[in-house]
């Protein structure tokens, strides 16, 4: 058994094999089952170069989400980007995200990262 140092390891019998083979049939099962939709306005975009490969890039966002035509949410955030220039292609180096609330009350976050 693992003692607290070990990567974390499932140790499956018959009943969690089969409980896990038919959780995406469940009708509870977290799936997007009608796909949820989602869009974005991206507005307020700020570039400033800091030297020649890398550059600050702020932006503010709103997107609206809708899943099975009753959960609606509306995110508000800012972004504060760093954007490096690597073998001739913009990468992403690091991301800030600012939500505008003090609670978060949506069912996730993901979406905006």
């Amino acid at each position: 058994m693992a003692q607290g140092l070990e990567p974390p390891l499932r140790y499956d019998d018959m009943l969690t094999l089969s409980i896990r083979c038919n959780r995406p049939t469940s009708p509870i099962a977290w799936s997007d089952n009608p796909l949820a939709r989602t869009c974005r306005c991206v507005s307020n975009i700020e570039p400033y170069q800091v030297n020649r490969k890398r550059f600050t890039v702020y932006s503010s966002t709103v997107m609206s989400y809708s899943r099975h035509a009753k959960d609606n949410y509306t995110y508000n955030y800012r972004r504060e980007d760093i954007i490096e220039k690597i073998e001739g292609e913009f990468k992403i180096a690091q991301r800030k995200i600012i939500i505008d609330w003090n609670v978060i009350t949506a069912p996730t976050v993901a979406l905006i990262l």
